[in-house]
């Protein structure tokens, strides 16, 4: 019974005290309780503190990885920039070194520096000289085309003064003499000294059937030019009286005649002959109108500046002998 009471005790007044504590809140367990509900709400406070800074960190990182991204493509440029400065420098040095080449190819070597010098120096005194010739005016001379029959004498004769075709065709003796005119400019008598000159050139029969015209032929005669072909047997012979009769005949000097071993185009050797002594002082000229005919003009040229220096000389001689008197 007394077990009984205390339980009846339990559902006292005090009971519904206690059971109104606990339904109020105001439990004496209630203190250890609130405690821990203290810690759980710091521990979720902490993490969502760390949430917020990793959700910073991330969000920092994932700026960064943006941003560094977006660098790359400037990183890019810089390496293409790099590459085309490169080229470009490449490209300098390249026309660098062409540019040298060039200007060593157009700059004279030592070894023909000399020879340009010299060049120079010869292009200065030709033009000093032209600028310092004497023209000494127009002059005539009459000059006869003289050797055998068959050697040349019309082929010679039509070059020089630019008559008809020069080589080939058939064979046509002369008939006792043609005369052809014609002038030629710019001869150098000397140094410093030029002529213009009018030349009677006297194309004259081989055929000694004119002999009786010779004496009309060599008549104020100035020079005389011996064709002769070196390729035909005895032409050679026939020199000396050509000689004899057209040059010591008139009293012309060796510097007045001339001598042309004269080949024809179709020969196949150059046969050169020895003149006879007594012209041993007279100038004789291989010719060739085929291969080398401006020589032959050339030589004529020299050949009239001689003829024209001793008619000069013979005047002035004269002049002077007559002052003298």
């Amino acid at each position: 019974m007394l077990i009984t009471g205390y339980k009846m005790d339990a559902k006292t007044p005090n009971g519904e005290q206690h059971r109104r504590r606990r339904s109020s809140g105001a439990h004496p367990a209630s203190g250890p309780t609130g405690q821990g509900d203290q810690r759980r709400s710091s521990v979720s406070t902490r993490g969502q503190d760390e949430k917020r800074r990793s959700s910073v960190l991330n969000r920092t990182h994932e700026e960064q990885r943006r941003s560094s991204a977006g660098s790359r493509p400037g990183h890019e440029d810089q390496r293409r920039l790099s590459a085309v400065s490169a080229r470009g420098q490449d490209e300098q040095r390249r026309s660098s070194v062409v540019n040298r080449t060039q200007e060593d190819q157009r700059r004279p070597s030592a070894g023909s520096r000399i020879s340009y010098e010299e060049q120079t120096t010869r292009r200065r005194s030709e033009d000093r000289r032209k600028k310092e010739i004497a023209y000494l005016g127009m002059f005539k001379a009459k000059v006869l085309v003289l050797g055998p029959c068959e050697s040349g004498k019309t082929v010679i004769s039509n070059f020089l003064s630019d008559a008809t075709e020069t080589s080939g065709g058939e064979y046509h003796p002369t008939q006792g003499v043609r005369i052809l005119e014609f002038e030629c400019n710019g001869i150098e008598i000397s140094p410093g000294k030029t002529a213009n000159c009018e030349v009677e050139l006297w194309d004259c029969s081989g055929n000694h059937k004119f002999s009786t015209c010779w004496p009309a032929f060599q008549k104020d005669a100035n020079g005389v030019v011996i064709v002769y072909n070196p390729d035909e047997a005895n032409h050679d012979k026939e020199l000396e009286t050509w000689y004899g009769q057209f040059v010591q005949g008139q009293n012309l000097k060796d510097s007045q005649c001339i001598v042309f071993a004269h080949h024809r185009p179709s020969a196949a050797d150059l046969t050169r002959t020895q003149l006879p002594s007594s012209l041993s002082r007279v100038t004789c000229v291989q010719t060739n109108l085929d291969e080398e005919p401006e020589a032959v003009r050339d030589e004529f040229h020299n050949f009239l500046a001689k003829v024209i220096s001793n008619w000069t000389d013979k005047r002035d001689q004269e002049e002077l002998s007559i002052m003298n008197t």
